[in-house]
């Protein structure tokens, strides 16, 4: 199993579909709008309590990083259901 280090800003949805999608092979993207097809991604760049960064730094990193994270994929309308309750 390959695994890679990168450094993305996770808040930049265009800066996290690029560094996805360059570490796809060609055979693992979608036809046609070449977005790649991993069985997971893992991320970790959370704040990990209240507190420790101001309140809209907080909420970009957990909130909007999560959902440029899943945005291009068919997970994004489970996102928003969950987050809406």
């Amino acid at each position: 199993m390959r695994q890679y280090k990168l450094a993305a800003e996770i808040t930049d949805s265009g800066q996290m579909l690029n560094a996805m999608s360059s570490y796809a092979a060609p055979d693992k993207l979608e036809p046609g709008n070449g977005e790649p097809k991993f069985d997971a991604v893992v991320h970790f760049a959370a704040v990990p309590r209240i507190m420790i960064k101001p309140g809209n730094e907080t909420f970009l990193v957990n909130i909007v990083g999560t959902y440029n994270r899943i945005k291009p994929y068919e997970y994004t309308e489970f996102f928003l259901d969950y987050f809406q309750q």
